[in-house]
This record gives C-alpha cells, structure tokens and sequence, in this order.
C-alpha cells in the first residue's frame, strides 16, 4: 500500500538518482519501522504528507481518501514504535502519593483517592512508572480532586475582622 503512494507520488523526487533533501526513499525507508532512525525518517514522511508539504503543489497530488488511507497505514506503526523505544518513562504519582503530597503542600487532611480509580500495577508495585499512563479522563479526574482539596482549604464567606496589638517588651 505505502509503496504504491511513493511509486505515484514520491519516487520521482526521492530515488536513488534524484534524491531530493537527502531522502532515497528506496535505500533510506525500511517499511518494518523498527528503530529510533526509522521512527524519525517516517514521522518526517507522515508530518510532510499530513501538512501538505508534500508532494509538492508542482506535482500532481493525492486525493484525500488516498491521502488518508496512507497516514491510516503509518499512524499506528509509529505509535507502536514510538512506545516500543521511548527511552524515558514518564512518570505520575499514583492515587496515594497524590493524596499524601497534597496533605503535606495545603496543610490539610481530606480523602482524595477514593475519586480516583484503583493504579494499575507493573512488576507488584502500582508506582511502577511503566503502568502510571495517564489519560485526559484520568487527568480530569486528579482535577476534581485538586478542586476537592482546594474548596477544603480555602474560606469561603465574610472576610474575618482584624485586631492590631502592639506589645512592649
């Protein structure tokens, strides 16, 4: 499939003779995408396709469900990639280390796990970064508890009248 799109759309420019920006794409692409320097090369070859920047305007371009249909082959392959060699693991707090940190920075002593759901766990721990994703769901969810806790904190209502004492030693 993708090989059809360059045979029609990009070969003219990015073959062995041509090569245009240093790309061959009969040496230089592997269709496998395996590896740091395969993700990089295609993620270029998806964001040039996907802006439009390529193929040029000069030359005749690719209808839409074409279009599509090539970024649908690459997307999940480089996703997969992508995690497969991702060399750090971004890492949140689980739902009681957020409860605990939240204690100990507003000085406060309210439950805030249980409107958070159970952390998976990697290896017997669930503060195992490999299984702490977070998703938009998730993340709205450590909102709500932010809020919880902030509503818990700060005082609501008439502002309290202040007395000034001056003492003499």
């Amino acid at each position: 499939m993708v090989w059809s799109f360059f045979d029609k759309h990009c070969f003219e420019c990015h073959d062995e003779s041509s090569s245009k920006a240093g790309l061959d794409l009969f040496q230089a692409v592997d269709e496998t995408i395996s590896g740091r320097k395969a993700v990089d090369q295609w993620t270029q070859i998806f964001d040039r396709v996907d802006h439009g920047e390529m193929p040029p305007k000069k030359n005749s371009r690719p209808e839409s469900r074409e279009k599509e249909a090539f970024l649908a082959w690459i997307r999940p392959r480089l996703i997969q990639e992508h995690a497969a060699i991702r060399e750090v693991v971004h890492r949140r707090l689980n739902r009681v280390e957020y409860e605990n940190t939240i204690h100990d920075l507003l000085g406060i002593s309210v439950e805030l796990k249980d409107l958070l759901p159970e952390d998976q766990s990697a290896g017997g721990f669930d503060n195992n970064g490999e299984a702490l994703a977070i998703s938009p769901g998730l993340f709205m969810r450590y909102m709500e508890a932010a809020r919880r806790a902030l509503d818990y904190t700060i005082v609501k209502g008439a502002r309290p009248e202040t007395e000034t004492f001056t003492a003499d030693s």
